[in-house]
């Protein structure tokens, strides 16, 4: 008895003695912390982890095995790669969309150029982001069920370390595109511009992270992201205007987010009193005015604000319904 809690005091005095260096050294111990110290560490290794790929000799010796199921691979945030696609892919639609923003003649080009900057966008933040949750999700579940972090603290971190990366990405592809294709040089007008394409882009990564959390595998999680993007487009009003879409199925044009970012784009362009538009002499223009274009659209009538208002309601109830999936999910494995 006597030898057995010796031992037993022997290796409490180790353990404890191990944990003293550990923090003295900078490294990582699991042990007994509080929820707001652990939290601070998983967002700051979250995102030190993100920016790794970019500043390799600065973030050497930082993270611990703790946070390493926490981290987003670099790959599936930002990194290089996805700075310079973002750049390469602006430049190209800029070139093929040269100067066409003010012409009359043009309308129906400059309206293509419009959604597609919201399909490029949607797409570059939802398919990265439904890989999320099943590639970690085993990981995940093994330490959260050890204790090493609770769930609020792996989703917030999650979102404090990508949120910012998908404000970057958009503004560095607006910026791009909207000049080179000399839409209107107004200050007001490339602000919305901006601010739409950016919630369009966090909303579509909240979706990707739903469709990631409720996906049983990798497999189904990659076949499910594009699925679900049909209906979204189908009905954004691009490609049948609303008053074209029977009365049984319109309720679906209400539950498609980018229907709400093309229409606010549409306002934002050619909104707000803008005036006529130019019109080379001996071309053939359908539009003079800017009106004509949001009447054939069939968005004279909607209001900006109200885009601004759905998207971000959409970007808190995918952003709940992510956790909410996630916690589910937690539960099943107790």
């Amino acid at each position: 008895g006597q030898e057995t809690a010796g031992g037993a005091r022997a290796v409490r005095t180790t353990h404890a003695a191990h944990r003293g260096r550990g923090r003295q050294e900078g490294v990582l111990i699991p042990g007994r912390r509080t929820s707001e110290e652990h939290l601070l560490h998983i967002v700051s290794d979250s995102v030190l982890g993100a920016l790794q790929k970019d500043f390799p000799n600065n973030s050497q010796g930082h993270g611990s095995d703790e946070t390493q199921a926490v981290l987003p691979p670099p790959g599936w945030t930002v990194d290089r790669d996805a700075l310079q696609s973002n750049q390469e892919v602006g430049l190209l639609i800029g070139m093929l969309y040269w100067k066409i923003g003010n012409e009359g003649s043009k309308v129906f080009n400059n309206t293509g150029f419009l959604f597609f900057s919201m399909l490029f966008l949607m797409f570059t933040a939802l398919m990265p982001t439904v890989l999320t949750f099943p590639m970690e999700m085993s990981v995940f579940i093994r330490e959260h069920l050890n204790y090493w972090y609770s769930l609020k603290a792996y989703y917030l971190a999650k979102t404090l370390a990508d949120v910012p990366f998908q404000v970057v990405l958009p503004v560095l592809y607006c910026t791009i595109v909207y000049w080179m294709t000399e839409q209107p040089f107004e200050a007001l007008r490339f602000t919305l511009f901006v601010a739409l394409s950016t919630l369009t882009s966090l909303v579509a990564q909240s979706l990707g992270l739903l469709i990631g959390a409720a996906s049983t595998s990798l497999q189904a999680a990659t076949f499910l992201g594009p699925v679900t993007a049909i209906p979204i487009l189908l009905f954004s009003g691009f490609f049948v205007n609303f008053d074209t879409i029977p009365d049984y199925l319109q309720w679906m044009s209400y539950i498609s987010y980018v229907r709400y970012s093309f229409e606010g784009i549409l306002l934002s362009i050619y909104g707000f009193d803008r005036g006529p538009l130019d019109c080379e002499e001996g071309k053939f223009c359908i539009f003079h005015e800017s009106e004509d274009v949001l009447k054939e659209m069939d968005v004279e009538d909607a209001k900006l604000y109200v885009d601004f208002i759905v998207l971000a309601i959409f970007f808190v109830l995918l952003r709940l319904g992510a956790y909410l999936v996630l916690r589910w999910k937690v539960k099943l494995q107790r």
